[in-house]
């Protein structure tokens, strides 16, 4: 069982851990690969629930084949429901 506190918990995968605890997250650190790859599980979730906070692009190097983003995502809905719980 889950309890608040002030602690930051990241989940880093599989995909049946994203699916099971990404409705709990207030935060999303999301790094996007600019690149198409088989594979047989993905991570997806619905922008729309998501707040942009912030976003750093980087150009593939010699050290990383490809383009990347790094993205900073606030739930909505989850700061929707933490201001409904203080009105």
């Amino acid at each position: 069982k889950f309890k608040h506190s002030e602690k930051t918990l990241f989940i880093i995968g599989g995909a049946e851990i994203y699916d099971a605890g990404l409705h709990r997250c207030n935060e999303l650190y999301l790094t996007r690969v600019h690149a198409t790859f088989e594979g047989d599980a993905f991570f997806h979730f619905d922008v729309k629930d998501w707040k942009e906070l912030s976003r750093t692009e980087w150009k593939s190097d010699i050290n990383n084949a490809y383009d990347m983003s790094f993205i900073h995502y606030e739930n909505v809905e989850k700061i929707d429901e933490l201001v409904r719980s203080y009105s």
